[in-house]
């Protein structure tokens, strides 16, 4: 059985491609049982295939980092759609020891530690709300950003949009209780994950516009917002502070801006896992941190 996003997916590729959306929906829910999509298995022979292709699809450059990302599109999308299944319901603790173990199964010892150290701080600063998590489900983390804001959203930007499943469940909320939509503003390079995207949000009749980034564009201004999600992007790119200076320029004063800028792990395509850059940029620019990953701009 396929939830939205798979059918929306089955929907997109059989258009794409002019086939059958039965003989589509075949093959990937074939490819979904053999491959596995959200397992740790799964992300680890992603990680290898990027560098198994490393010769002709590298990193080094930040035009040869666009063209791996459109080479690689299709594996890593799997991946997005994978963000989508629905959650078993396992015990916090069981989720933590779950999540242990996969670092260790994939050797990333160090990030294991390194949450621990987050996790510590945060505990020791539990009763300051800036230590709150997030809801994870996109639809309860749109309530709740939605009901942070002191004025109605008109436009959201997604910078580095990826599977958009946020910024596409704070317009469904808006459209779903009548009120006008807030304009999407899709910033991705131009790959089959974008193309995916348009497509839900077409299909859904949901107002978007798109900016390209592309060689000559690498790092495009933006439009006046009232929302910035700019979450798992920041490690993806060369520079991350003419990123935050183009959403600083742009977000509207009293504006939120959503994104993990706590350090991240070393692979390929991590070009900038070291935010800590971003992070002091975000309190000199006096950026007030709400909760963990959301962030209100104070002053112009």
């Amino acid at each position: 059985m396929l939830n939205p996003v798979e059918q929306d997916f089955v929907e997109f590729i059989s258009a794409k491609t002019g086939k059958s959306q039965k003989y589509i929906e075949e093959i990937y829910q074939n490819t979904k049982r053999d491959f596995n999509f959200n397992s740790p298995e799964f992300k680890e022979f992603t990680k290898k295939t990027y560098d198994v292709n490393k010769l002709l699809h590298d990193e080094l450059s930040e035009i040869e980092l666009l063209e791996t990302y459109k080479y690689h599109g299709l594996i890593s999308l799997y991946r997005f759609i994978s963000y989508s299944y629905e959650e078993k319901n396992y015990s916090t603790v069981s989720k933590r020891v779950t999540t242990a173990v996969k670092l260790i199964l994939s050797g990333q010892i160090s990030i294991l530690f390194k949450v621990l150290q987050q996790k510590q701080v945060r505990a020791a600063q539990q009763k300051d709300t800036r230590f709150k998590t997030e809801p994870l489900n996109p639809k309860d983390l749109a309530e709740y950003l939605v009901n942070l804001t002191d004025r109605n959203i008109s436009t959201v930007v997604d910078y580095g949009c990826g599977p958009a499943y946020l910024s596409f469940a704070i317009a469904m909320k808006y459209k779903l209780a009548g009120l006008p939509v807030p304009k999407t503003v899709l910033v991705d390079l131009d790959w089959i994950t974008r193309e995916f995207v348009q497509y839900r949000f077409k299909k859904h009749d949901l107002p978007f516009e798109v900016i390209e980034v592309t060689k000559d564009n690498l790092y495009p201004e933006l439009p006046p917002h009232d929302l910035c999600i700019a979450t798992e992007v920041m490690e993806h790119v060369k520079e991350p502070l003419k990123v935050f200076k183009n959403i600083n320029a742009s977000l509207r004063t009293g504006g939120l801006l959503h994104g993990n800028y706590e350090d991240h792990d070393i692979h390929m395509l991590h070009v900038s896992p070291n935010l800590k850059i971003l992070r002091d940029a975000l309190e000199t620019n006096a950026f007030h941190m709400l909760t963990y990953q959301t962030y209100k701009k104070t002053t112009q």
